[in-house]
């Protein structure tokens, strides 16, 4: 008996998936590049933007985003990324609970590595691992939405993987 108990306490004991970074508001978008990440409203006046893990401070988005890789722009049916982190492979993606709430969830195979409640009950258009600032070990993006239309509530939420979710 007491051996399915500690079973059972273990399955409950991932690790939190870290809140890093969220944005959003009408007509956000986010753009991706090898350790940097950039959200904002092209559409604006003045093109307001922000680096959300550098700083909080406003920028102007820069007229040619070449090179950046435009995030979130369709949203997936069922959203999921797969990556390899320390020669492991891992599974990001969200499931719902029996009350409704939205489970962001890191897996290699069966294991639960980490895992965190989504505070918004948003469409999730697209998950993404990546490096996207210049601390060591990847990040979770969860791009989202409130709403059908392109000018609706869009944004992300940034996650950092903890080192106790790795191998």
């Amino acid at each position: 008996m007491l051996g399915l108990l500690a079973m059972t306490l273990a399955a409950f004991c991932a690790p939190p998936l870290i809140l890093a970074g969220d944005v959003g508001g009408a007509g956000t978008r986010a753009w991706l590049k090898e350790g940097d990440l950039l959200v904002g409203t092209p559409d604006a006046p003045g093109r307001p933007g922000v680096r959300p893990l550098v700083s909080e401070a406003a920028l102007v988005l820069p007229d040619d985003l070449t090179g950046w890789t435009p995030l979130g722009e369709a949203c997936a049916e069922d959203p999921a990324a797969t990556a390899k982190i320390d020669d492991t492979d891992v599974t990001a993606a969200v499931s719902v609970d029996p009350t409704g709430k939205q489970i962001v969830r890191l897996q290699a195979g069966e294991l639960i590595l980490a895992e965190r409640v989504l505070a918004r009950p948003a469409t999730i258009c697209q998950i993404v691992i990546a490096q996207a600032d210049t601390l060591p070990g990847p990040e979770l993006l969860i791009l989202w939405r409130l709403g059908d239309n392109a000018d609706d509530l869009r944004g992300v939420t940034v996650f950092r993987i903890p080192e106790t979710a790795r191998y």
